[in-house]
């Protein structure tokens, strides 16, 4: 994969994640290392983040409802998280992309890629086709500032529980609307049926009408 060839030698790498204006318009997705290698620039004294080395990335890139992607660019990256990237270059970390152009990332260092959802289908897909499932809700609460689904109810973000058929309990946060009717489950501790994404194990939809008629038939 090439991660430790640091011998390279490269007078001036471009900067491909773009200006300071960057992070106005971009959208949060997934990223897992192809290859990476250090270059000779180093950030200068009048920038933050002064003293860290740039390094040229190659990176496989996953969002909201996309299919995953390579991009490369370059960006300083303090040598502590790179020697943790090189330790497990497997594992995922978050990005962030300017939705005018996806080839324009940055590794999202504030950001914990566990809270980061991209499932591939849409919520009604999910619903439709996914695996059933039950999830226990740890955790609500509404999105600030408010966002609405595409059936125009409130979004939440929630932390789940997942319980599915043939693999261990596992945690996710997700993102669903929440109807009206939804609303008498929302407390932890709650249990929920939920269909999940069978190409992402963390597209999790909870299935507020399937709830609202188990507990109509429990009344």
């Amino acid at each position: 994969m090439g991660l430790l060839s640091r011998t390279h030698k490269e007078a001036a790498e471009p900067v491909a994640g773009g200006a300071d204006d960057f992070f106005v318009d971009t959208v949060l997705g997934i990223g897992v290392l192809v290859d990476g290698r250090p270059t000779m620039r180093i950030v200068p004294d009048n920038m933050p983040g002064t003293g860290n080395r740039y390094y040229k990335l190659n990176v496989l890139v996953k969002l909201e409802n996309t299919e995953p992607y390579q991009a490369e660019f370059t960006e300083p990256i303090a040598e502590p998280w790179w020697i943790e990237l090189v330790k497990d270059p497997a594992k995922p970390f978050a990005v962030r992309v300017a939705k005018t152009d996806r080839q324009k990332v940055r590794i999202a260092f504030d950001v914990d890629p566990k809270n980061v959802s991209v499932s591939r289908g849409s919520a009604a897909d999910i619903l439709a086709s996914g695996l059933p499932a039950r999830a226990i809700i740890v955790e609500n609460e509404e999105l600030q500032p408010p966002k609405l689904s595409k059936l125009g109810y409130p979004i939440y973000r929630f932390l789940l529980t997942v319980m599915l058929d043939g693999k261990d309990p596992y945690r996710v946060n997700v993102g669903n609307g929440v109807p009206p009717s939804a609303l008498p489950f929302l407390f932890p501790g709650s249990n929920v049926p939920a269909k999940v994404d069978p190409d992402s194990s963390n597209g999790v939809v909870i299935d507020w009408d399937q709830a609202t008629a188990e507990a109509a038939a429990k009344a």
